[in-house]
């Protein structure tokens, strides 16, 4: 039948499975197929970032928090690819792009939940925030779709909502 193919490949199957998916930056999928839900938790600097993710890895079994500092998210999951085979939960806090954002989209698609954690500035100088000329990054990309958004100031019921995030997150 090599008479009628259009391309004919003498190599070992797995070999050449393994090349075409990295080439199509798909390895990630197929390599990580044992998670259920992958957060990406967005938000302003002391907005609560941290002690939502730290309250969600005490209440959520299997959960792994990542930071995402100044490596690649491929990066990211090679330098934890023994935490990352393990759990079947993540959180990555610390998203600086839209690009980060869409690695994790194209790699996880319906796994992903986009987490935006909001709090006034009155609230975030009271938790040491100082507000300078500097530019922070306030928002991505216009047309980002929350999965949920977390309200996190004095008044708000914060139980509430990270039983409600839960639920979403073990659905």
């Amino acid at each position: 039948m090599d008479s009628l193919a259009d391309l004919i490949i003498h190599e070992r199957c797995d070999r050449v499975m393994k090349y075409i998916l990295e080439k199509l930056n798909l390895h990630f999928v197929q390599q990580y197929s044992h998670v259920k839900k992958l957060v990406l938790i967005l938000g302003k600097s002391k907005s609560g970032k941290d002690f939502l993710a730290q309250q969600l890895q005490q209440q959520i079994k299997d959960l792994i928090l990542l930071k995402l500092n100044t490596s690649s998210c491929e990066d990211l999951l090679k330098e934890n690819d023994e935490l990352c085979s393990k759990n079947s939960f993540w959180i990555i806090e610390n998203i600086q792009s839209n690009e980060q954002i869409e690695f994790f989209k194209k790699n996880f698609q319906q796994r992903l939940l986009l987490v935006s954690i909001c709090a006034t500035d009155e609230t975030r100088e009271k938790r040491g925030w100082i507000q300078s000329n500097d530019q922070e990054r306030t928002s991505f990309d216009d047309n980002l779709s929350y999965s949920f958004i977390f309200q996190n100031n004095e008044n708000d019921n914060f139980q509430e909502q990270i039983n409600d995030l839960i639920k979403m997150i073990q659905s």
